[in-house]
């Protein structure tokens, strides 16, 4: 039997730069590209075409700057959970159908 995952929590400075615990999804040009789940003390990402959850770097993640604003072009979608997430997009391909990891 696998051993549970250690469920960590974020330092202060991550907190304050990370935007709301949650599933954020980006939207670029009205196609929907990539999801992040920011959770447990880790970030995962997964974007089109690649199709599985991988591991982003805290300091790479969108900030709270980041989704609050249009930069680039770019709009951000946040949900508390996955289940609300599909709900809203249940046929959002590229992994993201699928519960992240660090979500446990």
């Amino acid at each position: 039997m696998p051993a549970k995952a250690k469920v960590k929590t974020f330092t202060e400075k991550q907190l304050a730069r990370l935007p709301d615990m949650g599933y954020w999804l980006a939207t670029m040009n009205g196609q929907l590209y990539e999801a992040v789940c920011i959770m447990n003390g880790k970030c995962k990402y997964t974007r089109a075409p690649h199709g599985e959850w991988s591991t982003l770097l805290w300091s790479c993640a969108p900030t709270r700057k980041a989704v609050s604003e249009n930069r680039y072009g770019v709009t951000w979608e946040h949900f508390a959970d996955h289940a609300s997430m599909i709900a809203k997009y249940p046929d959002i391909g590229f992994g993201a159908n699928v519960k992240a990891p660090n979500d446990v």
